[in-house]
């Protein structure tokens, strides 16, 4: 299993845990850095 897939796993598993305010803020971040991410390419 590569490290970083492991990383992605724990990391959304803390996402899971914390309350769904903090949920929804970190998938705007993602999407918002994913978007930056492909617009730069």
């Amino acid at each position: 299993m590569q490290p970083w897939k492991t990383a992605g796993m724990l990391i959304s598993r803390e996402i899971l845990q914390v309350s769904p305010c903090a949920r929804a803020g970190a998938i705007n971040v993602f999407f918002i850095m994913a978007g930056i991410f492909m617009y730069d390419r």
